[in-house]
């Protein structure tokens, strides 16, 4: 991340910190920019459909895997292990491309005043989906809601996953 005017207000004292804010502020104002809103096609209905599939996939699995284990004669509890197993599998599986598909639902509902407001480039919601795509799923989403904590003022800057 490159250095703004916010990374010089950090103290160790939280009123240190605040009259250094407050400094920053008058001497630096914040700059509005007028940024347009790009709003993704994203359909709904296919989004819908694709995480009802990823739903029926681990209920057929588990039905599945109940029919095998019950010829195999195993204990209750190795074939609840496995079931965990199998949903978890597939979960990870399908995982990156819900949470991106629920990012550009969010980008395509979200009001133009939220979306404007972001101090960083790109937005905090691209910067998302950067993350998870670099990252992965959980260490994406990890790293994406530490941004959404650091996006106000007086942060603000170019950020890369």
């Amino acid at each position: 991340m490159h250095s703004s005017v916010g990374d010089n207000t950090i103290s160790k004292s939280k009123h240190e910190s605040m009259r250094k804010a407050l400094v920053a502020l008058h001497t630096h104002p914040y700059p509005q920019k007028q940024q347009t809103v790009v709003r993704p096609n994203v359909s709904l209905a296919k989004g819908l459909l694709f995480f009802i599939f990823v739903l029926t996939m681990c209920v057929m699995s588990l039905y599945g895997f109940e029919l095998l284990l019950s010829r195999l004669h195993l204990p209750v509890r190795y074939s609840l292990l496995l079931a965990i197993c199998i949903v978890v599998a597939t979960l990870c599986v399908y995982l990156k491309p819900i949470i991106i598909w629920c990012v550009r639902v969010y980008q395509k509902l979200a009001p133009e005043m939220g979306r404007q407001s972001c101090s960083f480039e790109p937005s905090c919601s691209n910067y998302m989906i950067n993350a998870i795509e670099k990252h992965g799923a959980i260490r994406g989403v990890y790293k994406g809601i530490l941004g959404l904590f650091r996006c106000h003022y007086p942060n603000g800057g170019i950020v890369h996953p």
